[in-house]
């Protein structure tokens, strides 16, 4: 999450950076877990990829916003004090 706040703050503006960290961590957590979900599901679970894409969206959804939206908050309120405008 470093990596990504780092990259973040060094190519947007210091008021958005917040809500940029949160929907870059909301996005990746989703295609990640949405990858991972039909990768299983063709190959581990043998079925069609239209037969379990319900299953796996819901599932990408949950993982985006556990991990990313409240990992994402988590970390900033532990690296980032409010009102200083950059990372300890």
């Amino acid at each position: 999450m470093n990596f990504i706040w780092e990259t973040v703050n060094k190519y947007v503006p210091e008021n958005m950076a917040d809500g940029v960290f949160l929907t870059t961590l909301i996005v990746g957590w989703c295609a990640l877990v949405f990858g991972i979900g039909m990768l299983f599901c063709m190959v581990a679970a043998g079925s069609a990829s239209a037969g379990c894409i319900v299953n796996v969206m819901c599932m990408a959804l949950y993982a985006a916003i556990i991990f990313g939206l409240f990992g994402g908050i988590f970390y900033l309120f532990r690296h980032h004090r409010p009102g200083a405008g950059s990372a300890r």
